[in-house]
């Protein structure tokens, strides 16, 4: 299709064999952001799906591991009372010190 709805305010010109649309640069970077935030939205949905059908093996399997949130909290060194207002550097802190215990990677 290379004609536009007449009330549709862009060029149509030819590009070789292809019709194409000129649009003002501004909306051009718009649909290019559009594009990459829906590019970005698949990708964490397929990571999410990877996780599921991985959670799903793992209990299939039977090894899926439950642990008792004072055994999480201690893990990942949150040793004071339970609080659910917690800071952005209180986390950072916590999941420095935890990650790598809970990997089994500490130095």
């Amino acid at each position: 299709m290379t004609e536009l709805p007449a009330d549709d305010r862009h060029q149509v010109i030819r590009l070789g064999d292809e019709a194409a649309v000129v649009v003002p640069l501004g909306e051009y970077r718009q649909l290019c952001q559009e594009a990459q935030r829906a590019q970005l939205i698949d990708q964490a949905d397929a990571e999410e799906a990877a996780a599921l059908a991985e959670y799903r093996a793992q209990q299939a399997a039977g090894t899926v591991v439950a642990l008792p949130s004072a055994e999480v909290r201690h893990r990942f060194g949150l040793t004071g009372p339970v609080s659910y207002s917690v800071t952005w550097s209180e986390l950072i802190r916590a999941l420095t010190f935890a990650v790598p215990r809970l990997l089994g990677t500490e130095t």
